[in-house]
């Protein structure tokens, strides 16, 4: 699904939370009610930066592992 299916009528925000040790802007983006770092690392296209997000998608990405969805529908070597 895109984010179009997703939630058609909605725009995409992002709120600025902190920087990383390198400076860049670390953020909770959303499409309406929708998180969108959530949803991505539940369809397994994007992985927990847990320094960033204190663990907050890890039960999701292993949940995406699990169900080889996304980046991990093939076997790691």
């Amino acid at each position: 699904a895109t984010t179009m299916a997703l939630a058609p009528e909605e725009v995409v925000t992002c709120t600025p939370r902190d920087r990383d040790l390198l400076g860049r802007p670390i953020a909770t983006c959303s499409l309406g009610a929708i998180d969108l770092s959530l949803w991505l690392i539940r369809n397994g296209l994007a992985r927990d930066a847990s320094s960033a997000s204190n663990g907050k998608y890890r039960q999701a990405q292993d949940e995406a592992q699990s169900a080889r969805r996304g980046m991990w529908a093939e076997r790691q070597k």
